[in-house]
């Protein structure tokens, strides 16, 4: 597998935003059972995609150097502590995430959260997403075509 590619932390979070629900790095299939909770249940994306959002906002603007801790990555994205683990799993199974140190492991003092940076996975994994934009109106007024993929511009007055 080759090495993953560090992200700016905005480009990362637009393209967590532009991946779709059914992407395959929302899918459970390269996790197995490492991304279930405790009850047994799996991740839907929306919560993926809302660790994703809190992660990124401990991160450098590089993308580096994302250490919160579990608790405080919690509050942050208003999840259990268990189902930001959960997550935390399947971001680095599927590579959205990289572990540069490990809390707790030989030589690293118990009390140090894991730090990860913010990566992509092999692009073959990736599908381009379409956005659906909204057909500008010739008629547009003089303070520009304000346009949100989901609803039309406004036409002049």
């Amino acid at each position: 597998m080759p090495a993953p590619i560090v992200m700016l932390s905005g480009e990362w979070v637009r393209l967590i935003r532009a991946l779709p629900a059914a992407s395959p790095l929302f899918a459970h299939d390269l996790c197995g059972r490492r991304c279930h909770r405790k009850d047994g249940s799996r991740l839907a994306p929306a919560t993926i995609a809302g660790v994703c959002y809190a992660l990124a906002t401990f991160a450098s603007n590089d993308g580096t150097a994302a250490h919160p801790g579990n608790a405080k990555l919690a509050l942050a994205a208003k999840r259990h502590r268990g189902t930001v683990i959960a997550c935390l799993g399947h971001l680095e199974t599927v590579g959205l995430i990289v572990a540069t140190l490990r809390g707790s492991t030989a030589g690293v003092p118990r009390w140090m959260a894991t730090e990860y940076q913010l990566s992509v996975p092999d692009f073959g994994i990736l599908a381009p997403v379409p956005l659906a934009a909204a057909p500008i109106s010739p008629a547009s007024d003089s303070r520009g075509d304000w346009f949100h993929p989901h609803h039309p511009p406004v036409a002049a007055r």
